[in-house]
């Protein structure tokens, strides 16, 4: 009997980029754990946010260990305990989804739970509105074109047409002046030349979108799934490199400036996710931390 290999996924990534890769994955290796350690409550930042980059980086082998995340995967399987808020089920529900793509969940029925509590919170419009925010959606609350585009990828899973047809027809028609806006449009899969040249409109001389490092994650995530400028994508990965510190990045915060626990944990997650997202960027080697 001729026995099928098994191809497993490798991020590739360039060498500077591994330079900075494996400190943020070890630092939140230490903050996703601790947070219910110290406070006995999962939390939509370290168990939401870091443990899905925490996730993301197991499945593409990119280092991470299994154990740091282990307790939260037992959290996010318990959706009947989680805080009884919109940002609570879109959190919680793509880090599950994380989870269950890093093979370390495999009870599609729970997604299937999930993926039903967010269509019940979802919008009459299609949408998914985390908070009532009356600024910029920020690392931690997304802002709703973002919001909307992660419960898209748990409710698609879960094979709700309906739900998910209305929530693209939504991306499809919303105005993408703000370079969140059109990020989160195109982290759906939704294809739009007027997104893509709103963010490469957007993108500072530096390299970054808003010299924050939450929004050129985005940005530069947006882009690598569009398939679109891996020029402007290296730049924007160059930023956050040039601007990680102690293993993180400093919070980015509504208005600029402020401190923050929460949105520096989901800050430091969205750029190690920048870092790790798959595609044709012309990068120059691969491997595995440990």
């Amino acid at each position: 009997m001729a026995l099928k290999r098994l191809y497993l996924p490798v991020v590739v990534l360039s060498a500077r980029a591994w330079a900075g890769l494996p400190e943020a994955i070890a630092y939140l290796e230490e903050e996703v754990p601790k947070w219910k350690r110290d406070n006995k409550c999962y939390s939509c930042h370290n168990n939401g946010d870091g443990a899905r980059a925490l996730f993301t980086a197991i499945r593409l082998n990119a280092g991470a260990r299994r154990d740091p995340v282990e307790d939260t995967v037992q959290g996010l399987l318990k959706p009947e305990s989680w805080e009884p808020k919109t940002l609570a089920a879109v959190q919680f529900g793509a880090s599950l989804l994380a989870a269950e793509r890093a093979g370390m969940m495999k009870d599609g029925a729970m997604i299937r739970r999930v993926a039903e509590m967010l269509v019940k919170a979802q919008s009459a419009d299609g949408h998914w509105q985390v908070e009532e925010e009356k600024v910029t959606g920020a690392p931690a609350t997304y802002g709703p074109e973002v919001g909307t585009a992660l419960a898209l990828e748990v409710v698609e899973r879960a094979g709700m047409r309906e739900s998910a047809g209305r929530a693209r027809a939504w991306l499809q028609s919303r105005r993408v002046e703000s370079s969140l806006a059109a990020a989160g449009v195109l982290m759906a899969g939704v294809r739009r030349g007027d997104a893509i040249e709103s963010l490469a409109r957007q993108q500072l001389p530096n390299g970054s979108w808003v010299n924050e490092p939450f929004d050129t994650a985005a940005a530069v995530i947006a882009l690598v799934r569009a398939g679109a400028e891996p020029e402007r994508v290296k730049r924007g990965r160059a930023w956050l490199l040039d601007h990680q510190s102690g293993g993180g990045w400093p919070s980015t915060t509504r208005p600029p400036g402020g401190d923050s626990y929460a949105q520096h944990i989901s800050t430091t997650a969205w750029s190690v996710l920048a870092l790790l997202e798959p595609g044709p960027l012309g990068t120059e080697s691969s491997g595995s931390r440990r």
